[in-house]
């Protein structure tokens, strides 16, 4: 298993860029996929997210970030990350299905690179189950990398069977029950969050699933807390 960590800060974001974006954890890589990002902390999942916006941003690729009305990102986290949120799309609707469509009308303008999709305030199983083969063909069609952000299956209950709940059954996480977005999904990842002794905190990124290269590997970006949190 290989492993890379990188110490963030919003003065090295701004004064270094973001994760390389040569590698295979980057925008450019994800481009014309859906790539899944779960975890039980949706804090972890931002501190991966943002430096991903940032690389996006500064190869001159709009952005946007599509959510629930109920729950969005820290908007001062990301502005000491680098975010330039003057020019990030925001969406907020009121459920997950409305996240869903707004995600495929986004795509389907051709006007974004890089779509954040996030469906951790609500139950991802409302979703339509052609959700994921429409956003793919989009996404290949219009090279988007397309970024979704789901709670872990660990964390979401059963329910008793019916259409959503048999979609893709083969398609099991490391807990043995069902995943999220199904078989489509090029690249699915856990995030986790650690906190160190010195104040920083850990989040860890584990590729569970990728089509070309392989699962396997593992990556981690550092952060300070916020002020008064050590």
């Amino acid at each position: 298993m290989s492993a890379s960590t990188q110490l963030v800060t919003a003065d090295t974001l701004l004064r270094e860029g973001p994760l390389d974006p040569d590698s295979d954890w980057s925008v450019r890589s994800f481009a014309g996929s859906l790539v899944e990002l779960t975890g039980s902390s949706a804090s972890a999942g931002l501190s991966v997210v943002a430096p991903l916006i940032h690389e996006a941003q500064r190869a001159g690729e709009p952005c946007a970030w599509i959510s629930m009305q109920s729950e969005t990102f820290f908007l001062p986290d990301f502005i000491r990350c680098g975010v330039d949120t003057g020019r990030l799309t925001v969406v907020r609707v009121p459920n997950t299905r409305a996240v869903s469509h707004s995600a495929e009308y986004l795509a389907r303008s051709a006007g974004f690179g890089l779509l954040v999709v996030d469906f951790t305030a609500g139950d991802v199983r409302d979703v339509e189950s052609h959700f994921a083969d429409r956003i793919v063909r989009l996404a290949r069609r219009h090279d988007i990398a397309v970024l979704c952000l789901t709670h872990s299956s660990a964390h979401v209950p059963r329910r008793r069977p019916g259409a959503l709940a048999r979609r893709n059954r083969d398609e099991r996480g490391r807990d043995g029950l069902h995943d999220t977005l199904g078989s489509l999904v090029s690249i699915r990842a856990e995030v986790s969050r650690e906190r160190a002794s010195d104040g920083t905190f850990r989040s860890v990124v584990r590729v569970v699933k990728d089509r070309h290269r392989g699962p396997g590997r593992s990556y981690s970006v550092m952060r300070y807390g916020p002020d008064g949190v050590r």
